[in-house]
């Protein structure tokens, strides 16, 4: 395997991060073909350990081949790869299926319903949620990945390889600098990537890795940096999913993350999808990220972090926080400065529903409760599909409680947020708590800036039209 250059993500370190480009929304649902796709794609069907029990919910195939179905107790998560455009049909031996949504709608992705079996197109890299019959809670994730081109061999000592077609108990996965660990599409690995101060790394390939034990993060690493992350889904049932601290230039393509309810607390959450500590240079695209609390998330004070995060980019990511948390977020640990993120072409397909925990849960979101400085911060092409709590969030509060353990010089002191830019913002609905900007005083106050600002489809052209509450020391401008 090729070692990744990060001469992308190197140069957009070094660049002006600014918002661009507005229009209307890109997608509302189901689109009927006016004349026959052609599937000019091959597709590769990921080969599992025959033992493991499939889906009895949903039936999938792609181009006519019987794909795995893996089955949680929540949603259903099927992945394969592809090299183009692929036919993928799917049925339920459980239902009839009389009607379907597949999300993100913004994507406008092309699929029908004939003869009660959903046919839908994808290509390498799409990831959809497909619900059916008005129920999303035992919904289907379709992963396609890419054909592997580069995909390294299983006898190079510098790789730790684990085979399609096997369950393997792997216990800590932690490789030395400049070595790749190569998860292949249908290995199946109980265990957890733990690593420290290491660097050059690689994770690839179209496999999950399975966390072991459940109370621990599935995949943590600590002050490493030239990280390269690639295709593989995590999946956690207690835990937090995806942890980098301290680590830099890193560069995550179409990595999936996906975390059932917390079964270590009463309500379920704290167990994050995606999570930056005091992260700098990190580049995020493709990505799908599920779970109970914060899907995406940047912090600078947790767990004897206490670090600036700057430089982030996420690109055409996906995410779905299905109780609390919210779907992108910076807080609520930001002790240190958070500078320069970048948000382009981001979809939730459903925001907090809000039964497990009181917080203050939405879309887009900044909790700013620890000092520090948020700025620079941009979000361009920002899709939240389905909210039941907040959608727009900026809030700077106290924090009375802190549950941050940094040593005993730690000022606990409210920060600032400024500098932010969004356009071409859709909210699929009305958010039932609103859109909410406050500030605490005139030292730690709240500045947005909103160029074009959709709800249902139309452009709302006032505040109030979005029931957009502006706090004490906040300032809010809509263009």
């Amino acid at each position: 395997m090729k070692t990744h250059p990060f001469t992308q993500l190197l140069t957009f370190s070094l660049m002006l991060i600014a918002a661009c480009s507005a229009g209307a929304p890109s997608g509302s649902g189901q689109q009927e073909p006016e004349e026959e796709i052609q599937y000019t794609g091959q597709v590769e069907t990921y080969r599992y350990y025959e033992g493991l029990r499939p889906s009895t919910r949903f039936t999938v195939s792609v181009n006519d081949e019987d794909q795995y179905v893996y089955p949680t107790s929540e949603q259903h998560l099927c992945a394969f790869a592809c090299d183009g455009t692929v036919k993928v049909v799917i049925d339920s031996p459980e239902a009839d299926i009389t009607s379907v949504v597949v999300r993100p709608k913004a994507k406008n992705p092309q699929y029908r319903l004939k003869d009660g079996k959903i046919i839908l197109t994808m290509a390498p890299k799409d990831r959809y949620v497909v619900d059916i019959n008005g129920e999303w809670r035992n919904a289907l994730l379709l992963f396609a990945n890419a054909v592997d081109t580069d995909k390294p061999s299983p006898e190079d000592q510098n790789v730790r390889y684990f085979e399609a077609g096997k369950v393997h108990d792997a216990g800590i996965i932690n490789p030395d600098s400049g070595k790749t660990v190569y998860f292949e599409g249908g290995a199946l690995v109980n265990g957890r990537v733990f690593c420290d101060d290491k660097d050059h790394l690689t994770f690839a390939g179209g496999g999950m890795l399975n966390c072991t034990p459940e109370e621990e993060p599935a995949f943590r690493l600590n002050r490493c940096s030239y990280v390269t992350m690639k295709d593989f889904i995590v999946l956690n049932t207690s835990s937090y999913g995806i942890i980098l601290r301290e680590t830099d230039v890193v560069e995550a393509d179409n990595v999936k993350s996906y975390g059932e309810a917390s079964k270590l607390t009463e309500t379920g959450v704290e167990n994050d999808a995606f999570d930056l500590f005091g992260c700098r240079h990190v580049q995020i695209q493709h990505a799908f990220s599920y779970c109970h609390d914060d899907t995406y998330c940047i912090k600078t004070r947790k767990w004897a972090v206490n670090r600036s995060s700057e430089y982030i980019r996420y690109e055409d990511c996906i995410g779905w926080n299905i109780q609390g948390g919210n779907s992108f977020e910076i807080g609520w640990e930001t002790g240190c400065d958070v500078s320069h993120v970048s948000y382009k072409d981001i979809y939730s397909v459903h925001t907090s529903e809000g039964t497990g925990t009181a917080y203050l849960n939405g879309g887009a979101t900044i909790h700013q409760v620890d000092g520090g400085v948020i700025s620079d911060i941009s979000y361009e092409n920002v899709y939240l599909e389905e909210m039941f709590r907040y959608g727009l969030y900026f809030v700077v509060r106290e924090n009375k409680a802190p549950t941050v353990s940094i040593g005993t010089d730690a000022v606990w002191a409210p920060g600032v947020i400024r500098g932010v830019k969004m356009k071409n913002v859709h909210l699929g609905n009305m958010p039932p708590w609103g859109n909410c900007a406050k500030g605490l005083d005139n030292e730690h106050s709240v500045q947005v800036e909103i160029d074009g600002l959709y709800i249902a489809g139309k452009r709302v052209t006032s505040l109030s039209e979005a029931n957009f509450t502006v706090g004490p020391y906040a300032t809010v401008t809509l263009k």
